[in-house]
């Protein structure tokens, strides 16, 4: 297979004993290039330096929702920061994640919903693309996305969580979906027809490695290779060859990065 895997955290600690085995070995198995999202700006930092030791990682900073705290001006600051070192570096692909997650952290909605459109707002000035985290905020989210603003900006929404708004923003805009390991859990069959709604063309494969190991091998580490079963997967919803599948992902994930294939 000839696998991008958007959505990667090779910064965590999981790593740190055998990095260079697991990214020879995602290789190996058809790993062709990975981008490493951030949460914060200390792993926004540590995704730069991946990408610079790595030839095939790319890199997105940002702060992520459970990240967020009073020093908010700071925080963005040294985050435009970080963008304007970096902006001229092609390895540098977009702003994430980024996002609003009530599942953990109910008490600091009005703050989440600052930082997360602060740095939409850096996104849109410096034309970067924008991976979202959204959990069990699908109302809020719709409700600060819809602004006509943001309408042109390249958003794909990490982890998706299938909700009629979300979908809607979906299909409307020109935004994607990642789908990972947790497609190959139970699902409800209102979210499989959700998922089924999406065109293939507005999807990309990701691991969220280390977390979210696909069936059949939940529970361990993830690392990218393990792709190949969320592809499978898609394939399976769809009613599409995998090898469709395989291609599609990787041209859909090359032209939202806007990274050029040479």
């Amino acid at each position: 297979m000839k696998i991008f895997d958007t959505h990667a955290h090779y910064d965590d600690d999981r790593y740190k004993d055998d990095l260079d085995f697991v990214i020879k070995d995602n290789k190996n198995n058809g790993v062709e290039k990975i981008v490493n999202a951030s949460y914060s700006l200390e792993s926004s930092i540590k995704s730069k330096l991946l990408a610079d030791r790595y030839e095939n990682i790319y890199f997105a900073i940002g702060i992520h929702p459970e990240e967020v705290n009073n020093n908010i001006d700071r925080d963005i600051l040294e985050l435009e920061n970080i963008l304007k070192e970096n902006i001229n570096n092609q390895k540098l692909v977009a702003v994430g994640e980024i996002g609003l997650d009530y599942y953990y952290t109910k008490d600091t909605k009005e703050l989440q919903k600052e930082y997360f459109v602060r740095q939409l707002n850096l996104a849109i000035k410096y034309n970067l693309p924008v991976i979202i985290h959204s959990r069990d905020a699908s109302s809020d989210m719709y409700d600060i996305l819809k602004d006509e603003k943001y309408k042109s900006i390249n958003i794909v929404f990490h982890c998706f969580q299938p909700t009629d708004d979300i979908t809607k923003l979906v299909l409307d805009r020109n935004y994607m979906v990642g789908l990972g390991g947790n497609i190959t859990y139970k699902r409800s069959e209102h979210s499989l027809k959700l998922i089924q709604k999406i065109p293939i063309e507005k999807i990309i494969a990701e691991t969220d490695a280390p977390y979210m190991s696909p069936i059949p091998v939940r529970g361990s580490r993830n690392e990218s290779k393990n792709i190949k079963y969320i592809i499978e997967k898609i394939a399976e919803i769809k009613n599409i060859e995998i090898n469709v599948v395989e291609q599609t992902l990787y041209n859909n994930s090359l032209r939202f990065f806007k990274i050029n294939n040479k």
